[in-house]
């Protein structure tokens, strides 16, 4: 029951804001080009400036408002650095002997240069980096899904939290890679983006996501079933 209400918890904390979120922006999208001082600040500033055109009728407080939301972009990267500095060190182990805060400040570094650079044109950036992103999630919950329901037959017990540092029992890993590797080796030429157009994505449109889908659905089961005989273990 705790493990439910725990899963429940955090799904719910993630999914609901997320989801009203992603509702509250769309309705904005749409509206942008049918008010003038919403269009102009998209044009001048992208998101920002929509935002901004938004809380200008309040006044002192919009301003406030704004300056709040401008700020609220730090506490994000602060969770960003967390979790950055957090996976380096537990998918190394040698890495853990390294102060994680090194790591945050190495990664601040990065994102500042890169930050700086797509300044110039955050929009276009943001898309196209959004493009590449957006192929990820749908092998990705292939491969879990698979994992779970077809190797573990949906059976949680069979992981065992205390092995998480023990590479020795843990997954190799190197199935759910190739499974990656591959399919994005198919979904390069079905991608239809700003930036790039495969020769398959330019006759058919932007079906890259299906296809990473459709490709680790056929190659995960062979490859883990392999990587388990080879290792021994699941």
């Amino acid at each position: 029951m705790e493990r439910k209400r725990m899963f429940w918890y955090v799904y719910g904390g993630l999914a609901i804001p997320t989801i009203l979120l992603q509702i509250l922006g769309a309705a904005i999208g749409a509206v942008v080009p049918n008010v003038d001082s919403w269009n102009d600040g998209y044009k001048k500033f992208s998101a920002g400036g929509v935002l901004e055109a938004m809380l200008k009728p309040a006044g002192g407080f919009g301003k406030f408002v704004a300056v709040l939301l401008a700020f609220s972009l730090i506490g994000n990267i602060g969770a960003s650095m967390y979790s950055i500095s957090l996976n380096l060190q537990a998918t190394m182990t040698y890495a853990a002997r390294v102060p994680r805060g090194i790591y945050s400040v190495i990664t601040t570094v990065i994102l500042i240069a890169v930050g700086i650079k797509t300044a110039e044109s955050f929009f276009a950036a943001l898309e196209n980096f959004l493009g590449i992103v957006s192929y990820w999630p749908g092998v990705f919950g292939v491969i879990i899904i698979i994992e779970h329901l077809y190797f573990r037959k949906g059976d949680a017990s069979t992981y065992d939290p205390d092995i998480w540092r023990n590479s020795h029992k843990l997954p190799v890993g190197l199935a759910a890679l190739g499974t990656a590797i591959l399919a994005f080796g198919m979904i390069i030429p079905c991608m239809n983006t700003l930036w790039f157009v495969g020769p398959i994505g330019k006759i058919t449109g932007d079906i890259g996501f299906e296809v990473g889908i459709a490709i680790a659905c056929i190659v995960y089961i062979p490859l883990r079933t392999l990587e388990i005989r080879i290792s021994g273990h699941l």
